[in-house]
């Protein structure tokens, strides 16, 4: 009977060790990072709602012909790329912020000044302002971080004469890098703002009837 009970405890022990283990796994994300709630809901939203994810529409002709000037007069400002129906325009974090702030530099307000004189010009587009960082931080800082500087860039694009209702704001932390963590140059590109461009209903409307 005692040898039964010691095995028993020695299980018991066992399998909590292993919770523990699991727990400690939850809890720290190998990169430095927090990896709580919040953190899985922006990777979850990323896959959903930014462009060149999986549900991205292949358009049609007046979409693209639509896109494709706008991206044409978005290329001289800043990195600029056309992606499925969308146009996804790149700011890096040394031409918007200074590091771990999310206090615009006086020459991202001339930048953005100017793109948001384009998205007046083509207005038939949904426009998503993408807060992205390294993972040297924890996931929670991160993610209010990113979501601080997507809305303190939407607040200049607003204050430049942009429709409140066309501009959506995600801080997804570190959820989508573009280059690896493991070195400064890779950390480097992934602290940026995106502004993701995707035609509105009624510019999908007029390339569906295109089509008829």
């Amino acid at each position: 009977m005692v040898i039964a009970s010691r095995t028993s405890l020695t299980l018991f022990i066992n399998a909590l060790c292993c919770g523990l283990l699991a727990a400690c796994a939850a809890v720290h994300d190998g990169h430095g990072g927090t990896a709580d709630s919040e953190a899985a809901a922006a990777g979850s939203l990323s896959r959903r709602s930014v462009i060149g994810g999986k549900d991205t529409i292949v358009p049609g002709a007046v979409i693209t012909d639509y896109m494709n000037r706008q991206a044409r007069a978005l290329q001289p400002l800043a990195d600029t790329a056309r992606i499925g129906d969308g146009i996804i325009v790149t700011l890096p974090e040394e031409v918007l912020f200074k590091a771990i702030n999310d206090q615009l530099q006086p020459r991202a307000l001339t930048l953005l000044g100017k793109i948001a004189m384009i998205l007046r010009r083509y207005d038939q587009t949904r426009i998503t302002v993408v807060g992205n960082t390294d993972n040297r931080g924890y996931a929670n800082f991160d993610i209010h971080l990113s979501e601080r500087r997507a809305r303190a860039v939407a607040d200049i694009l607003t204050a430049a004469g942009i429709r409140q209702e066309r501009i959506d704001i995600i801080g997804m932390g570190f959820a989508r890098p573009v280059a690896g963590n493991d070195n400064a140059a890779g950390r480097t590109r992934n602290r940026r703002v995106e502004i993701h461009i995707a035609p509105d209903r009624k510019l999908r409307h007029a390339d569906r009837t295109s089509l008829r």
